[in-house]
């Protein structure tokens, strides 16, 4: 049922790469009911070739390769957290690092890509023990945080999430300065 809404897309329509991203939605939400990797699988093959397909078009869009670059991440992520697979991982933090860089700080998704870019970043140490991640990981939550109006209801997540990942880096180093930020 799903894949015969591209019948109604032909490859290569102006508006094709949108009919793989409705089905990547369609088959992420099948997936978070059913957990059947193949749709998670299917997910991601579609959020890849939207991507590919909308790459290099209209750079007024913007915005849209950004949301679908986040979304990508998140569906790498899924699968990360259900396969283990490091390339995942990388890849994940690859997508966000990409749409994190090409959203302006006035944009108000910035400090939640940056958050998302944090907690990938921090998984990626987990498995890496590179110092690198976490130092990333750390800077985007501080960057995050610093855009988040006070009254924002994420600011206190953030400022949460900070002190895990400050923590997290004391513990690799063992430097109390550290927890002075």
């Amino acid at each position: 049922m799903r894949k015969n809404s591209l019948i109604c897309c032909l490859p290569g329509s102006p508006g094709y790469w949108s009919c793989l991203e409705n089905l990547a939605v369609s088959l992420g939400t099948s997936y978070e009911h059913t957990e059947s990797l193949a749709d998670l699988e299917e997910a991601i093959s579609s959020r890849r070739q939207a991507l590919d397909i909308f790459a290099g078009n209209d750079p007024m869009v913007d915005h849209i390769m950004r949301e679908r670059l986040s979304a990508l991440s998140q569906t790498l992520v899924s699968r990360y957290e259900r396969l283990g697979g490091y390339e995942d991982l990388d890849s994940a933090v690859s997508a966000l690092r990409r749409a994190t860089e090409c959203t302006p700080n006035n944009d108000p998704t910035k400090p939640s890509r940056l958050y998302a870019l944090s907690s990938a970043l921090q998984a990626h140490y987990k498995r890496s023990g590179m110092q690198a991640d976490l130092d990333e990981a750390l800077t985007a939550l501080q960057r995050a945080f610093e855009l988040l109006p006070d009254d924002h209801p994420d600011k206190a997540k953030t400022l949460e999430a900070l002190g895990h990942a400050l923590h997290a880096k004391f513990e690799a180093s063992g430097n109390l300065d550290v927890l002075d930020n």
